[in-house]
């Protein structure tokens, strides 16, 4: 149990030459202990029911409220340092002291195998790159559900597939770069971008005139600073549009109607 401590710990098997680094989170370690103990708590109130319950009439069976306390206790995992004993015609929680000490030695504890040696990766790098799948799977969360997302894909062809994908993974760089400029602001990109969604074009003109003046209002302060987060210095004349692009899109009018 001494290699299980805050600094990360190796072991390189003689036999296999296999390699082991492992580590105890105490962050980890404590939640673990309080899930532990509000497990507890609500089986000692589920308890403390079934006894005002069979409190309530003589006719009532303690071992029909045992043997449910007992699969409620199965339910939460706790039978290993728990156990619901009766009482005459009450209801008693034991617990294993001597057990939950066992139980909860390896609380917080994670052991990872890599085949890579001393010299291609220190643990530390092999322990980094393992902490570092959580970035992976909250951008698959962000790609798939989030803001981007990427599903369902309306494409059938596999280039358009291939396309569609490349996309998006651009899209996730633009938001990471955008959520490490921004994060000392305290805002979410989403929250940074509805920012910017009011900072516009607008165009001055008179109705016999083909085109009018067109210029950028000044930015408010929360605007001026997103924008110089990203370095970016606005232009002093805005050129003219040579098209226009909708990017509200009525969704009524492309619906199919449903059929009767």
């Amino acid at each position: 149990m001494e290699l299980f401590d805050e600094e990360l710990g190796e072991v390189i098997t003689e036999a296999d030459q296999k390699r082991y680094v492992l580590r105890r989170n105490p962050a980890r370690q404590r939640e673990i202990a309080q899930t532990r103990l509000s497990k507890k708590a609500r089986l000692q109130q589920r308890l403390q029911q079934a006894n005002a319950y069979l409190a309530g009439s003589g006719r009532r069976r303690p071992e029909t409220q045992l043997r449910k306390a007992a699969a409620h206790l199965q339910q939460l995992e706790l039978k290993g340092w728990l156990r619901v004993e009766g009482v005459g015609r009450e209801l008693v929680l034991q617990e294993d002291g001597a057990a939950l000490a066992e139980q909860s030695q390896l609380d917080g504890c994670y052991v990872i195998h890599t085949d890579l040696t001393p010299q291609q990766a220190s643990a530390q790098v092999v322990h980094d790159r393992y902490k570092d799948l959580a970035k992976v799977e909250r951008d698959f969360r962000t790609l798939k559900t989030g803001h981007l997302e990427m599903r369902p894909w309306f494409v059938t062809l596999e280039d358009n597939t291939h396309a569609h994908a490349v996309t998006v993974m651009l899209a996730l760089k633009i938001r990471r770069y955008l959520e490490l400029a921004w994060w000392d602001l305290n805002l979410t990109v989403e929250e940074g971008l509805r920012a910017l969604e009011t900072f516009c074009v607008m165009e001055l003109g008179s109705s016999g005139q083909s085109q009018g003046a067109r210029f950028l209002p000044r930015p408010d302060h929360l605007q001026r600073q997103l924008l110089d987060r990203l370095d970016l210095r606005l232009p002093e004349k805005v050129p003219a549009a040579k098209v226009i692009v909708g990017t509200r899109v009525n969704l009524a009018k492309q619906r199919k109607p449903p059929s009767q």
